[in-house]
């Protein structure tokens, strides 16, 4: 015989209906029971009790004990007597509009209205193995990440759908970031299930466990379900037992993390023996990482994974497509274009917050600092607070600013380091440097220690700032993060001595792009920065004399174009020029650098418009002609002494050959149009006009006309020639490459010679050595930057820009000289 009863779900309305009758309080029961306050607490919660208190309970409250003790075999006896599908049928369509209300549509953060669930949904996916158990050293996860930037390389663990594991697997616990979509994958299953789409046998139960902490009484997760089920308009008490009993629940236990640290052990223990009391049915509990080292034996761990490009992709054209369709392809195109934005989209929460800011714009913010900052804001605050959740805040003397400030002092430590990612050990000791400072902490070592350690589970389980990424090795959420909040503290900190100590020292360096960029944008005044920024990029090849006259070439070669689009394009009485011909010096010059290096360099990486069109976006049409024709004469070159190195292949002589081609008809169209201009109607224009200016200008003009056309023909006639010793490309590849081997070095030279000749400034073998093209690829790269930065959303005196762009490109000597 059982020596102990618990209260069955009818019995306890039979027990809140004594205390209504007789006016009674839980204290006066306690006092003529003679028990304890837990004992009769344990009782109400329909939880074991001693045989004889359970009895004396009821008695005094004048019902029969054997209406009010549970009886697992009358329990089994109604089961039988049931049609279980037609139960399950019938308390699913009870359920349905509270499912539907709870779980059929969305809004977060600020929405003015609800979105459709099932409109914008997308599956998840799931790791079966949890990050924070997978062993791996700091040198593998990079190599794992293929590392570009954390949270847009391809996931190599293994993957499986939501649907998948849910079948798999009757005991689950779904680990997940904050924003990941747990309760967003709960609402959908339970949505799903309801309509006999998923689990079609069960019935779904969705229950948000802080709800159920804060239920009166610290009642059983039985009788609240059967009150829920009440609510819902099914008056049998003994149904949810029922379902329960017989494998027939989907028990959906949302947000353990969300329980209150007071009611924690309770409700642990309460789902503990719930599960094992209901086994045959299957439950699915949510919670996020690192909340806790909660331990539930006959559960599987498994985590929410990030999205990848397809969800990113298939999430943002619902997205659109309920919202503004026309907004779709533009969003994805923008968001193709910025990576550290994209990879904030790997967060399903995050994601959402993009789609509303480029629903609301049309467009990212041109202050990228701002948005990242909304984010951070979402993550270390609104999330939270706008589901009312207050949590156990170990850090809990550490303001919202304080918060920041500590993450921004742990990213640019972290930063300066070059770590993404890093031990737990060391990060709780760069937690310990910072707050060992602050008024309010106890600086015991011991307790230094402990702190630490809550601070960092603190902020990965509540915000999910820092995460887990192996046993023991953490990383920020996002690298955009670890880049803004890194930028952040060095714009708080942004005096001479730490700008020039700190941070332009690394203005080579294309790790630190993005740090330029965001400090740039949130400083008042970047003036100061991007002088110092100019003087270091000047430095790379201040001390070697050879890149010096490269870069002498390069402004006089500059020069002469300049001379020569004034002349033919002159300014009008307004000091004004056609758009079509305007031009910036700098521009001319980054088109000349890149075209003659990238002719030097054989892997180099500069593209001939990058820098030229950073600067003056209309370069390409103010010297349309150019261009072209020296784009090809590159290619020329580059082809010719492949195939001279034993590379000769049909493509590469085809191309050979079309490159050439372009380049006759290229000039054969110039030599007309320039016939056309010296035609003897326009010969007789300069002398016919009456102001001296103007007559000199035109004369100018026809001279350089008459250069030029006496130039290019000479130009033509040789390329025909040289073009008429090449092979054809379509002969047998053992000769093609044969004649490459016998005569392609002296036909190469032959080419060069004529380029220098006829067009000084492209065919020139400067021969860098190899240090040489790695400073002149430094210091190229470092002036996109600098242009980037220039023309970034941030504040700069009209004269200090003017000056910084006037002066791209030049030599040493040259800059001096202005300055003198």
């Amino acid at each position: 015989m059982a020596r102990s009863f618990r209260a069955s779900v009818t019995g306890l309305q039979q027990v809140r209906a004594a205390f209504e009758n007789q006016g009674l309080t839980q204290k006066d029961l306690i006092v003529r029971v003679g028990c304890s306050r837990q004992t009769l607490h344990n009782f109400l919660a329909g939880r074991p009790v001693d045989k004889q208190t359970f009895k004396t309970i009821c008695s005094e409250l004048s019902i029969k004990w054997e209406e009010v003790a549970e009886l697992e075999s009358g329990t089994a006896v109604l089961v039988k007597n049931f049609d279980l599908d037609s139960l399950v049928q019938m308390v699913r369509e009870r359920l349905r509009g509270s499912i539907h209300k709870e779980c059929g549509s969305i809004k977060v953060l600020g929405m003015n209205t609800p979105i459709n669930l099932e409109s914008i949904y997308i599956n998840v996916n799931i790791l079966e193995k949890v990050t924070r158990s997978k062993y791996a050293s700091i040198s593998e996860l990079q190599n794992l990440e293929n590392f570009d930037r954390i949270g847009l390389a391809s996931i190599q663990e293994k993957q499986v759908s939501g649907e998948a594991v849910l079948e798999r697997y009757d005991k689950l616990m779904i680990w997940g970031k904050p924003g990941a979509g747990k309760t967003t994958f709960l609402h959908w299953i339970a949505t799903k299930c309801n309509l006999g789409q998923l689990q079609e046998h069960q019935v779904p139960i969705l229950l948000t466990l802080r709800y159920f902490a804060a239920f009166e009484g610290r009642r059983s997760l039985l009788t609240y379900i059967t009150e829920y089920f009440l609510d819902c308009g099914i008056q049998d008490l003994l149904v949810a037992e029922q379902i329960l009993s017989a494998g027939r629940a989907l028990v959906l236990l949302d947000g353990l993390d969300e329980v209150s640290e007071a009611s924690q052990d309770w409700v642990l223990e309460e789902i503990r023996r719930f599960a094992a009391r209901f086994h045959r049915s299957t439950f699915v509990m949510t919670c996020r990482i690192a909340a806790s080292d909660y331990n539930f034996q006959q559960f599987t761990e498994v985590e929410v994974a990030d999205f990848d490009e397809l969800q990113i992709k298939n999430f943002s054209e619902k997205w659109f497509q309920v919202k503004d369709p026309a907004k779709m392809k533009l969003f994805m195109q923008k968001l193709r274009k910025n990576k550290p934005i994209k990879e904030l989209a790997t967060c399903p929460l995050l994601l959402t917050l993009l789609c509303l800011v480029f629903q609301d714009a049309g467009d990212f913010p041109v202050n990228r600092s701002e948005l990242y900052q909304q984010g951070l804001d979402v993550l270390l605050k609104q999330w939270d607070a706008a589901r009312n959740i207050e949590r156990y805040q170990t850090y809990k003397k550490l303001s919202l600013h304080r918060k920041e400030d500590l993450l921004s002092h742990i990213a640019l430590v972290t930063f300066e380091r070059n770590e993404y990612f890093f031990p737990q050990k060391v990060l709780e000791k760069h937690i310990r440097d910072y707050i060992c400072n602050l008024s309010n902490i106890n600086n015991d070592p011991e307790r230094l220690k402990h702190d630490s350690e809550a601070i960092l589970q603190s902020i990965e389980a509540q915000h999910g700032l820092l995460v887990t990424r192996a046993q023991g090795i953490y990383s920020f959420s996002h690298q955009t993060f670890q880049e803004y909040l890194t930028a952040k503290r060095i714009v708080s900190n942004s005096t001479i001595d730490t700008l020039s100590n700190a941070l332009v020292p690394h203005v080579t360096n294309q790790r630190w792009r993005e740090i330029f960029l965001l400090t740039i944008e949130m400083l008042s005044n970047a003036g100061q920065l991007l002088t110092l920024m100019k003087h270091q990029i000047d430095q790379v090849l201040a001390k070697d004399e050879h890149l010096q006259n490269f870069l002498t070439w390069v402004n006089h070669e500059s020069r002469h174009i300049c001379d020569k689009i004034d002349i033919l394009y002159p300014m009008d009485d307004y000091k004004r020029r056609s758009p079509e011909v305007s031009y910036k010096p700098a521009a001319i010059r980054a088109f000349y650098f890149a075209l003659v290096f990238t002719i030097n360099l054989d892997n180099s990486r500069i593209h001939t418009y990058d820098l030229g069109r950073a600067i003056d976006n209309n370069l390409a049409h103010t010297l349309i002609f150019d261009f072209e024709l020296d784009f090809n004469v590159i290619c020329v070159i580059k082809l010719a002494r492949d195939c001279t190195l034993e590379q000769a292949t049909f493509t590469r002589s085809r191309a050979l050959t079309r490159a050439l081609e372009n380049i006759l008809k290229l000039v054969n169209r110039r030599l007309v149009n320039l016939d056309g201009n010296l035609t003897p109607s326009l010969y007789d224009y300069p002398r016919a006009l009456t102001s001296h200016e103007k007559r000199e200008r035109a004369l100018d003009r026809e001279r350089i006309w008459k250069e030029e056309y006496k130039i290019l023909s000479e130009f033509q006639q040789s390329l025909q020639e040289l073009s008429a010793q090449l092979p054809e490309s379509d002969r047998e590849q053992g000769k093609l490459k044969r004649w490459w081997q016998n005569n392609g070095q002296l036909w190469l030279e032959q080419f060069r010679h004529l380029v220098i000749k006829q067009r000084n400034y492209v065919g020139r073998d400067w021969q860098f050595s190899d240090t040489q093209q790695a400073q002149l690829q430094q210091y190229y790269e470092a002036n996109k930057l600098l242009v980037e930065c220039l023309r970034s959303h941030c504040y700069v005196e009209m004269g200090v820009r003017q000056e910084l762009e006037d002066t791209l490109l030049l030599p040493r000597a040259e800059i001096e000289k202005r300055v003198t």
